[in-house]
């Protein structure tokens, strides 16, 4: 999921630069073809960090969610992404598409940020269709409550399992979930 988040943020920025070149046509050549790849590469970089071929989807708890209150990092990356926007709009010619490119990127670094600084989060159970909401398991879906070992300093929080204690368990974690079985025993 972070390496995901890393080469949107890569991506994004290199397609941003490779339009800016463009623009000034600097070796059109090498920047076309580089546009080319960073959007390949902004594509395969979704599929790592979205869990569409998974049954399980990582949850942050609200108070971890990048855009639920007002938080420094936010903040931070808000005034530096501004400044790069206002740069971008005096540079390029298309700066619309700049324009864009830096909302994005800034989406994916608050997102990024929350990602690898969070001390827990929570292994969900995806919903297939809309009315399982309300019909089949009308709770949160939670699968597993899960604290990082390296933030949680040797004591785990109640009611959450060490990351390393789950994925030692199973290999196959993302894909082995059988959401019939109706005990505590998740695995197949």
């Amino acid at each position: 999921m972070i390496f995901g988040l890393l080469g949107m943020i890569l991506s994004v920025w290199s397609m941003m630069a490779s339009f800016i070149l463009i623009d000034y046509k600097i070796e059109l050549t090498i920047s076309t073809c580089a546009l080319c790849i960073s959007i390949l590469a902004l594509g395969f970089s979704y599929i790592l960090f979205s869990s569409a071929l998974t049954t399980l989807y990582v949850q942050l708890p609200e108070d971890k969610m990048s855009f639920s209150g007002v938080k420094f990092y936010v903040v931070f990356f808000a005034v530096v992404h501004v400044g790069i926007a206002v740069a971008a709009v005096y540079l390029s010619k298309s700066w619309p598409i700049c324009l864009l490119l830096i909302v994005s990127s800034f989406i994916f670094c608050c997102d990024g940020w929350s990602c690898i600084f969070t001390d827990r989060y929570m292994l969900s159970l995806h919903r297939e269709r809309k009315f399982e909401t309300r019909t089949v398991y009308p709770t949160d879906w939670v699968i597993h409550r899960v604290a990082v070992k390296r933030f949680s300093k040797q004591i785990c929080p109640e009611g959450f399992q060490f990351d390393e204690d789950l994925f030692n368990e199973d290999e196959d974690l993302w894909i082995r979930y059988d959401h019939s079985v109706e005990s505590n025993s998740f695995w197949v």
